[in-house]
């Protein structure tokens, strides 16, 4: 039986070496066309060589911020903080906007989220019809912002002026912001000192009524001078107890008196001068920078040459194999047709 086995998978096995010592002879036999595909690989690498534009890479390395250059930021933070000192008096306020925070990190940061921003990339590329694209790789807090184009010059000032929008936008958004929060204690410290003259206004008329009604009273009564001895305690003493020389005195005094100098003047002067200091706040941005720029440079773009035709040469070998072997496969295909026409 073992004989009958191995009578029986002898032939398929020449079969499968003989299939394939023929799609080798066949390959072999084609060295032709691998040749030609192979030529004209390297030929279309050579023509992409010789053609090819010049590209130049323009780059601008941006670093943190001095801190003198954020000045003119800082300045105006401190002075929104300050307030003004409350001399013992406590009033009640609404909740004010808490003044932000103005640093080197947090400007910096700032910066680099418009560098690297898509959007602000795409406006100024429509703004400056600039066909190209931006990069911008980060290492270790050191931002460089990068243009490929085949004009060095244009590049340099592409890449430089991108650099400057995003810095301009960087600095106008966290003045802005400031500005608007210091706004913002503005109108709260206006409706507090609104609210205080609408009580003193309020508290001048009520005493006013009290005094006439103890005026008329005194009156009635014949109370002319103030009665001084009494067993009442001081807290208990009725007002038309002081007469009608001084209860008119009062009323006059009353009626003359402006509202500022009334209940809570201390407190009206400390909003009063809290306000116009925010209000006398500049905020400058003029010379203000969100990044030290540094390394303004324009170089060529080397291609690696024999890389590419040593790639052309292989593509070329890998099609000129598979064409030939698609060819043999045909062939091979056709013969066996053409010898089962002839077996019949």
């Amino acid at each position: 039986m073992s004989n009958r086995l191995d009578s029986t998978n002898t032939p398929s096995v020449r079969g499968d070496e003989l299939e394939l010592v023929e799609v080798c002879y066949g390959l072999a036999s084609r060295w032709r066309t691998i040749l030609i595909l192979t030529m004209c690989a390297l030929i279309s690498v050579v023509a992409y060589l010789v053609f090819k534009p010049v590209v130049y890479q323009a780059t601008l390395t941006a670093l943190p911020p001095q801190r003198d250059k954020i000045q003119a930021l800082r300045y105006p933070m401190y002075i929104a903080k300050q307030g003004v000192p409350k001399w013992g008096s406590t009033y009640w306020l609404p909740p004010m906007p808490k003044i932000p925070e103005i640093n080197v990190s947090q400007i910096y940061s700032l910066f680099q989220e418009k560098l690297t921003s898509p959007g602000l990339q795409r406006r100024y590329a429509q703004e400056h019809d600039i066909p190209t694209k931006f990069y911008v790789s980060n290492n270790a807090r050191t931002l460089t912002l990068i243009v490929n184009y085949d004009q060095p010059e244009k590049a340099t000032e592409w890449v430089e002026g991108f650099a400057q929008y995003a810095n301009k936008i960087a600095i106008r958004e966290i003045a802005s912001h400031l500005h608007h929060v210091i706004d913002n204690q503005v109108k709260i410290l206006e409706h507090a000192i609104s609210s205080i003259r609408n009580i003193n206004d309020q508290f001048r008329i009520d005493r006013l009524a009290q005094l006439t009604e103890a005026l008329q009273i005194a009156q009635k009564l014949n109370i002319t001078d103030r009665i001084v001895e009494t067993p009442l305690r001081p807290e208990d003493v009725p007002l038309y107890y002081r007469g009608t020389a001084m209860l008119s005195v009062e009323i006059e005094m009353a009626q003359n008196r402006e509202t500022e100098y009334s209940l809570n003047s201390y407190q009206l002067r400390e909003l009063q001068q809290w306000q116009d200091q925010l209000r006398n706040v500049s905020i400058k941005t003029k010379g203000v920078q969100a990044a030290t720029f540094s390394a303004l440079g324009v170089e060529r773009i080397k291609t690696n040459s024999t890389r590419l035709m040593v790639l052309g040469i292989i593509m070329g070998l890998v099609l000129g194999m598979i064409v030939a072997f698609i060819a043999v496969l045909i062939e091979q295909h056709r013969n066996g047709i053409e010898n089962e026409k002839a077996s019949l």
